[in-house]
C-alpha cells in the first residue's frame, strides 16, 4: 500500500474587493511610511482571514473534512466580521507580524469552533491556543516589528465586511512567497 498524497492546507475566509482595496491602501501606507527593508510585505491576493491552519493533511482527511465543512455551511448563516487597524501580532512584545485584526460576532465565533471541531472529526490536529482572527500584511525578519505600527494607523476606520463563504486553500511555500489555491468553496446558508 502507497503512501497518501498530503498537501499543507489551511481553511480561510476570503476577502470581497472593497475590503482588499482598503487594506491595500493601509498596506501601502505602512511600507511608505516604515520604509524597513526588514518587512517582508504580502501580497494582496493572499490576503484572507485565517479560520484554521490545518498543516500538513492527507487526501482521506481533505475528503472527510470537506464532508464535515459541506454540513457547517449548511447549518451557518453568512455575517459580517469588523476588520480593525494594522496592529503588532500576536502581541505588541512577541511582534512578528504586522497583521489588521478581526472581531467577529457570536456567528462568527461559532464557526471557528465549528472548524475546529470539524478538523478534529477528520483527524486533523489543529492549534490549541485560543483564536486571535488576522488577516497578515507583513512578517517582520528581525524578531520584534517597529512600535510605532497602532499609532502610523489609529485614525483608520474599521471595515465591516459581509462573510458569505469558506474555502479550504492549498499552501505552497516558495522562495518568492506563499501560492494559495483553492481547494473548494463552502457557501453559508443565507438568512
Amino acid at each position: 500500500m502507497g503512501r497518501l498524497k498530503t498537501i499543507r492546507a489551511f481553511l480561510a475566509i476570503p476577502l470581497d474587493p472593497t475590503s482588499r482595496q482598503q487594506l491595500i491602501k493601509q498596506q501601502k501606507y505602512l511600507r511608505d511610511t516604515l520604509r524597513q527593508d526588514d518587512i517582508t510585505w504580502s501580497s494582496p491576493k493572499n490576503f484572507h482571514i485565517t479560520l484554521c491552519f490545518l498543516g500538513n493533511i492527507d487526501t482521506n482527511q481533505v475528503r472527510d473534512l470537506c464532508g464535515e465543512l459541506t454540513v457547517i455551511a449548511t447549518q451557518q448563516a453568512g455575517h459580517t466580521v469588523t476588520i480593525d487597524h494594522a496592529k503588532r501580532f500576536p502581541s505588541a512584545k512577541k511582534a512578528r507580524v504586522i497583521a489588521a485584526h478581526i472581531e467577529g460576532d457570536e456567528a462568527f465565533k461559532h464557526l471557528v469552533t465549528a472548524v475546529k471541531q470539524a478538523a478534529d472529526k477528520a483527524r486533523i490536529q489543529t492549534d490549541a491556543r485560543p483564536y486571535k482572527g488576522h488577516i497578515t500584511l507583513g512578517r517582520c525578519k528581525k524578531r520584534i516589528c517597529p512600535d510605532t505600527i497602532e499609532t502610523l494607523l489609529a485614525d483608520h476606520s474599521s471595515i465591516t465586511m459581509p462573510v458569505h463563504e469558506m474555502v479550504l486553500f492549498q499552501s505552497e511555500l516558495t522562495p518568492n512567497g506563499p501560492i494559495h489555491t483553492p481547494l473548494a468553496h463552502f457557501s453559508l446558508k443565507t438568512k
